[in-house]
């Protein structure tokens, strides 16, 4: 899913998990809306995202 919310970013650019499992996830500009944002993003790929993705 990570990969699929990543499509639009050079694969060289995309962020992975870490080893505490989180991934850090760098917008082009800064949003206010940024957590709203990447939940539509996510509930556009799968409407089970939240069982396995926390945005913080």
């Amino acid at each position: 899913m990570l990969d699929r919310l990543q499509i639009s970013v050079p694969e060289d650019r995309r962020v992975r998990w870490n080893e505490s499992g989180h991934a850090r996830i760098e917008l082009p500009h800064e949003r206010d809306d940024a957590r709203e944002y990447l939940a539509a993003q996510l509930a556009a790929l799968g409407d089970d995202w939240a069982e396995h993705i926390v945005i913080l």
